[in-house]
């Protein structure tokens, strides 16, 4: 049940969602229903794990439960394995 509002709340906050839902209060609440239903929990198994990277297709949208991440808009991968590389 936490989850379930943590999602909803965080959608209704993101400029996406909060615009994209029907204006009809009863099928905008129907329709946040259905995507919150389709959330799935991940969680990263340790720290430096690269969740998502500009070559890979964007098929799923992502939200911040707790801790951070590191967004780069560049990055070089280290060639040394289980080490984080580098990036600006």
């Amino acid at each position: 049940k936490e989850d379930v509002q943590f999602i909803s709340l965080a959608l209704q906050r993101n400029f996406v969602f909060a615009n994209a839902l029907s204006d009809d209060d009863n099928i905008r609440k129907r329709e946040m229903k259905q995507v919150v239903d389709a959330f799935e929990s991940y969680t990263v198994a340790q720290p430096g794990e690269v969740i998502l990277n500009h070559a890979s297709t964007g098929d799923h949208f992502y939200i911040l439960h707790e801790g951070s991440v590191r967004y780069y808009s560049s990055y070089k991968s280290s060639s040394q394995p289980g080490k984080i590389g580098s990036g600006k």
